[in-house]
């Protein structure tokens, strides 16, 4: 499948230090956030619902859906299994209005997503700016619903945040 995802800083007061470790301070008077590459671990999988905490989450992916439930099951099982530290990772899906079952999917299978249901379909641009606006993690990803990343997706986006010179690095893609 086609993977488009976009991997921005937050916030120009983002800051990055090198020997692979992520220090991202995104709004004023927050604690400053840190991720160690070097020492990934993994989220666990799909079947751990319920049981994943998302206490000081580093990364937001955002998921766009609109009538994708037959596709959000392989997106979600590999967003589950990113290698990056217990809690680091949010998820979020936000649904244009599926009248194709996604949203009791979701409900049922993923309660670790969070869900922005739209009453209307908004479209590409509207979905992903109502979750842009919401978003409070140093950094977000933006993941078509019919990718699958591998498990080491997440990770090497992240990397070049560690290396020198990052502070002058505003985004990645894939």
């Amino acid at each position: 499948p086609l993977m488009v995802s976009t991997f921005l800083v937050a916030s120009s007061e983002a800051s990055i230090e090198a020997r692979g470790r992520v220090v991202a301070s995104s709004w004023p008077g927050r604690e400053p956030v840190t991720y160690d590459a070097s020492r990934r671990r993994g989220l666990g999988r799909a079947g751990t619902k319920g049981r994943r905490s998302v206490t000081d989450p580093l990364v937001t992916v955002v998921v766009l859906n609109y009538d994708g439930a037959h596709l959000l099951p392989d997106c979600l099982d590999a967003l589950a299994a990113q290698d990056l530290p217990e809690g680091r990772l949010a998820v979020w899906v936000v649904d244009n209005a599926s009248r194709d079952g996604s949203l009791a999917l979701l409900g049922d299978r993923y309660p670790w997503v969070r869900v922005l249901a739209n009453p209307t379909n908004v479209g590409f641009a509207g979905g992903n700016n109502r979750a842009l606006r919401e978003v409070a993690t140093p950094f977000v990803a933006l993941l078509n619903n019919d990718a699958r990343p591998e498990p080491d997706w997440l990770g090497r986006l992240l990397e070049p945040f560690a290396e020198a010179g990052a502070d002058r690095l505003a985004a990645v893609t894939s």
